[in-house]
């Protein structure tokens, strides 16, 4: 059964959608749908990885990493996990949170299968999901962290991060517009009705 949310909590749902809004009004959505391509080439027996690629503007991405870590972080109040579930803990409206379940199994599917593909690239890696996260926004490029007893190894594997970065950040997003959706129908549209779920999931 679900519980009335308190006054603190829908301040956090507020402050959920203000950064998504952010991200929606930045000038990554600016430009025509972007075309991305990656390519990376290792040389052996030096080990020397080569990592090129197309995507969004480098500078554009960059400015907006701060508000997308943000999701992604378990000490902000603002993380995809707490919104989840605050949202299946509160909402009384069941098509909602079956929506919000939804969303979820999508951003835990995308965490999944991010590393595996590093692993097989990056000195010393492992298919872990928070270690992959870790290096993806806590290492990318020096702008949050800087490793000063493995300098010359992050920059040479700096571009093959940006670029898994890159190529996943429309799934993420997708997932966080989705919870975002939900939060709209709950607190400010609650006549309006509730899409369908896909397919693949109302067959389950």
């Amino acid at each position: 059964m679900a519980r009335p949310l308190t006054d603190e909590e829908t301040l956090v749902l507020r402050a959920y959608q203000r950064q998504v809004n952010r991200l929606r009004q930045s000038s990554l959505f600016r430009t025509e749908k972007v075309a991305f391509r990656f390519s990376t080439k290792i040389s052996f027996p030096t080990g020397e990885i080569d990592t090129t690629y197309e995507g969004y503007d480098k500078e554009a991405f960059q400015a907006q990493l701060p508000i997308l870590r943000q999701f992604f972080l378990d000490q902000d109040s603002i993380n995809f996990s707490r919104i989840h579930n605050l949202v299946n803990m509160c909402c009384d409206r069941q098509e909602l949170v079956e929506w919000t379940r939804y969303t979820r199994r999508k951003w835990v599917e995308i965490l999944a299968r991010m590393p595996l593909g590093d692993s097989l690239f990056l000195p010393n890696e492992t298919p872990n999901v928070e270690d992959a996260v870790e290096k993806l926004f806590y290492g990318y490029g020096g702008l949050f962290h800087v490793d000063i007893h493995q300098p010359d190894e992050e920059e040479n594997v700096r571009k093959l991060r940006e670029a898994t970065l890159q190529s996943v950040f429309p799934y993420f997003w997708n997932c966080l517009q989705n919870l975002n959706g939900v939060i709209n129908l709950w607190l400010d549209e609650p006549s309006r009705p509730v899409p369908p779920l896909p397919d693949e999931l109302s067959k389950k």
